[in-house]
């Protein structure tokens, strides 16, 4: 498991700026999109364990684009709609 709130709490990402969380939101994603690509059909179908849940690759990858829109939404919920 992962504790969003511990994480959050020492982050710092107060400290930075938006222009740097940008660029690194960007590496981030770049990677990520640069990883899924190298894999093949029998990877993406691979299985671990999440949560005590079996979930495959594929799985994760959608998670992942999934949770980007998350968070997209609740920043134009709590700041966008403030400009």
């Amino acid at each position: 498991g992962f504790e969003e709130n511990d994480f959050a709490s020492t982050a710092g990402a107060a400290g930075r700026s938006i222009d740097g969380l940008l660029e690194e939101f960007k590496a981030v994603r770049q990677s990520t999109i640069v990883l899924y690509q190298s894999f093949d059909a029998e990877k993406l179908l691979c299985e671990g364990i999440c949560y005590n849940r079996n979930i495959s690759v594929l799985a994760i990858g959608f998670l992942m684009a999934g949770h980007v829109i998350h968070h997209h939404k609740v920043l134009e919920e709590k700041y966008f709609s403030l400009l």
